[in-house]
């Protein structure tokens, strides 16, 4: 029930997926990585954020493109059962909306600094998606 070894990390291209170069440093963690979710913001584009399983392991950010790093939230609650989980999805219209899939559904509104609950049927959920073309407005019952 861990992952990671070497060669694990965060990988970006930037001639289409011709050829790809490893991200360390800058902000990210070091050391082993295992499972990582990686989300791209349809709102701003160079706003990325990761969901990384690491030692020092949570919710990243990216400003400008993956080129730098800062780890907006530690919280267990985000990276719990790690090999299973990891998934991380942007909200396609609010830059600052972002969601972790884990044992529950945690949405942050404030760049992944903080995450609450949302309430959904099934505690293992594992894929979300969100029209673009309206917006996501939640009313915690």
């Amino acid at each position: 029930m861990s992952s990671g070894g070497p060669g694990s990390g965060i990988y970006k291209s930037t001639d289409g997926g011709l050829t790809w170069k490893q991200v360390t440093g800058h902000g990210l963690p070091t050391g082993v990585m295992g499972r990582i979710g990686v989300a791209v913001s349809r709102a701003e584009s160079h706003r990325i954020y990761a969901a990384v399983e690491a030692e020092r392991g949570g919710v990243y950010r990216s400003d400008d493109g993956g080129d730098n790093w800062r780890m907006m939230n530690d919280s267990h609650d985000l990276t719990q059962r790690a090999w299973y989980y990891m998934h991380i999805f942007a909200d396609p219209n609010n830059v600052d909306t972002v969601y972790v899939l884990n044992t529950s559904i945690q949405r942050s509104t404030d760049g992944g600094k903080t995450f609450t609950a949302v309430r959904d049927p099934h505690g293992d959920t594992h894929g979300l998606w969100i029209d673009p073309r309206i917006e996501l407005v939640y009313q915690q019952q």
